[in-house]
């Protein structure tokens, strides 16, 4: 309930004995690994149909509304998403894009193209530039798939979405492998009822693993590299956000150093900072640094999209000689007590209940330790 600020969800075909549609719906949980909010089957694909199943989907979340939704473009999904979450970003899943790209057109050198277009991060003018220079090249200008992408451009480029959080989904892909996923355990020879009942125990061993995840990073310190320059970034990181978290950011952090303040001008509410990548005389940065709050701002917008602060941001701070990280930087939707509090006002906590997290925790523990001790013993002959 917590994650459902980026949501993504996908139709699958063909898994039960009654054809019924089965719908997915996944989000980025603060071990940045998937995870499942709930399905659903449906019985068809109608406008009323998906905006039933979107609102059963509010009210399972305390009407928490996603403030990103990823799709494969379906119409009658997009009205409905249009309807039951007024305020959210309606996202086109970049695979189905980039697949239509090569079906349409049919030339490697326009998807190539194209792609950088999707995935990439331009400013606008620059965006415009390039998609212009990209029609004159294949002389699509009359094209009516190119049109029709076009018109939606601010549902697919990353130009356009840059500044919404989407946790690094760009794609469906994330549904796409919970599908795989689902097919350990069930079959298009399933009734409903037992259909359900093994996509439930699918959707357990996911929620064990996350509580695995969650033990470790509650109960054990990541190593951190006694030579580091910047380990007082890295130690404030490794004891507020998950494993996984901290990882990415150490990189980040890491990478600090192929990066150079190249000039800088101060003034009395901000400063800005131009940073170049050495070697890279056309890599230009550009941070911003409030002296009163200590925030800080790079206009690659990692930050805002990822909500992991880059290596930019990591320049400047070691520059201005900053000891501690902003907590304006730290999110806490990454961190290891991201869960707390959210479940306060839907069932109050009792000590069973906190007994039966705790022996659910341990469980995942042990489970994992028993998977790789028999990894091990596979191995011996």
């Amino acid at each position: 309930m917590c994650f459902t600020d980026a949501l993504a969800f996908d139709t699958t075909y063909r898994t039960n004995a009654f054809n019924k549609l089965l719908v997915i719906f996944v989000g980025v949980n603060n071990h940045f690994h998937t995870c499942v909010f709930g399905f659903s089957l449906l019985m068809n694909e109608t406008i009323d149909t998906h905006m039933w199943v979107l609102e059963a989907f509010l009210e399972c979340m305390q009407k928490r509304t996603p403030k990103v939704v990823i799709t494969d473009g379906d119409t009658s999904m997009k009205v409905a998403i249009t309807k039951c979450f007024l305020d959210a970003v309606h996202r086109l899943c970049g695979w189905h894009l980039s697949t239509n790209a090569t079906t349409n057109i049919k030339s490697p050198q326009f998807t190539k193209a194209f792609r950088n277009l999707l995935y990439k991060h331009y400013n606008i003018p620059r965006w415009y530039e390039k998609w212009e220079a990209l029609l004159d090249k294949f002389e699509l200008h009359t094209n009516a798939w190119v049109d029709t992408t076009y018109a939606n451009r601010f549902s697919w480029a990353e130009t356009f979405l840059k500044t919404h959080f989407f946790g690094r989904m760009t794609t469906t892909q994330r549904c796409e492998s919970i599908n795989s996923y689902l097919k350990n355990f069930v079959n298009c020879k399933l009734p409903l009822r037992e259909f359900i009942r093994h996509v439930d125990i699918a959707l357990w061993n996911i929620r064990q693993t996350e509580k695995y995840n969650d033990f470790i990073s509650f109960n054990t310190e990541p190593p951190y590299p006694p030579d580091a320059p910047l380990i007082s970034y890295m130690k404030q990181f490794g004891s507020s956000y998950t494993r996984q978290l901290y990882h990415i950011v150490k990189l980040e952090i890491n990478m600090e150093s192929r990066y150079i303040v190249i000039g800088h001008e101060l003034e009395a509410q901000s400063n800005t900072f131009k940073l170049r990548k050495f070697r890279f005389p056309d890599s230009d940065y550009t941070v911003i640094h409030s002296p009163s709050d200590n925030h800080l701002q790079c206009n690659c917008l990692q930050f805002e999209s990822n909500g992991i602060p880059c290596r930019h941001i990591f320049t400047v701070m070691k520059h201005i000689d900053l000891q501690n990280v902003p907590h304006s930087l730290i999110t806490r939707r990454f961190t290891k007590r991201a869960k707390e509090g959210v479940f306060e006002t839907v069932v109050p906590p009792t000590y069973h209940a906190v007994l039966e997290i705790l022996h659910m925790s341990r469980l995942g523990t042990l489970n994992g330790i028993a998977t790789q001790m028999n990894s091990l013993a596979s191995q011996v002959d």
